[in-house]
């Protein structure tokens, strides 16, 4: 009698482990769906080489490295037609990265960076000599996320929160926006609704690492950059099964050569 309530026991303890599971399963699978996430955290810049550049983000005083802050463990799908108008949205189907309509929200707070990195990247020449073949090396990119984007985005002064004098087609030019594919997309639009007339191509970075030439720089000469990172939700790779991928560790590093004094 005892064996059988034992066992009688064991079968309804191994039932509802069972049903713990798949309700635990079910949980994750729906929540991917309504709040699709992937890691971006430790994003640091540095100068390398013997030369006199100096790097800073939109606060601090330039210096020859620093670690951006506030970069969130875990980012959450957004998309923008300029740069200044970022929306995320649910999934319409778990096996596709089409919104619902119907769910499209705008980001009223981008200095949380729960939806997109929003920042700057500054170059200063402070010695006395230009500075050529300047370039800036993008580390431990992760191509394989699919929908991860990054744009360095040339603007004209160093402030607080970006440059406001970027324009939409500045942020959608194509040689200011990376990714691992060159495949076009067409982002949420200004006005959070979805379109098909304006599609953006960013520029494929297939590597660990990539390069972009900067200007040269003569002496007290700066470059300015609005720094956006972002998992782009309109993208063919943003769907549930490739959720939870993401970036981490990716730094800049700025490098330049002195011209020798003739």
């Amino acid at each position: 009698m005892k064996a059988k309530s034992r066992r009688r026991l064991l079968v309804s303890s191994i039932a509802m482990l069972l049903v713990a599971m798949i309700a635990l399963g079910t949980a994750t699978f729906a929540w991917f769906t309504q709040n699709t996430s992937a890691t971006a955290d430790g994003i640091t810049v540095r100068t390398s080489k013997t030369s006199s550049l100096k790097i800073s983000d939109d606060t601090r005083a330039y210096a020859a490295s620093f670690t951006y802050q506030d970069v969130k463990g875990v980012m959450f799908p957004a998309s923008s037609i300029d740069g200044k108008n970022w929306y995320y949205a649910y999934a319409d189907k778990t096996d596709s990265y089409a919104a619902k309509a119907t769910t499209i929200t705008k980001v009223t707070d981008l200095t949380e960076n729960k939806y997109v990195f929003v920042d700057q990247l500054n170059i200063q020449n402070a010695g006395e000599v230009k500075v050529e073949n300047i370039t800036i090396t993008v580390n431990n990119w992760n191509p394989e996320v699919g929908y991860l984007n990054m744009a360095l985005v040339p603007v004209s002064n160093k402030m607080t929160g970006g440059d406001t004098s970027m324009t939409a087609e500045q942020f959608r030019t194509s040689a200011n926006i990376f990714s691992d594919k060159a495949e076009a997309y067409y982002p949420v639009s200004a006005t959070g609704t979805l379109q098909s007339s304006t599609a953006i191509t960013p520029t494929a970075k297939t590597g660990d690492s990539f390069t972009i030439a900067v200007d040269d720089l003569d002496p007290n000469a700066e470059a300015h950059y609005n720094l956006f990172v972002w998992f782009e939700g309109q993208d063919p790779d943003c769907k549930d099964a490739n959720a939870g991928k993401g970036v981490s560790g990716m730094s800049l590093t700025v490098e330049g050569t002195p011209k020798t004094e003739s």
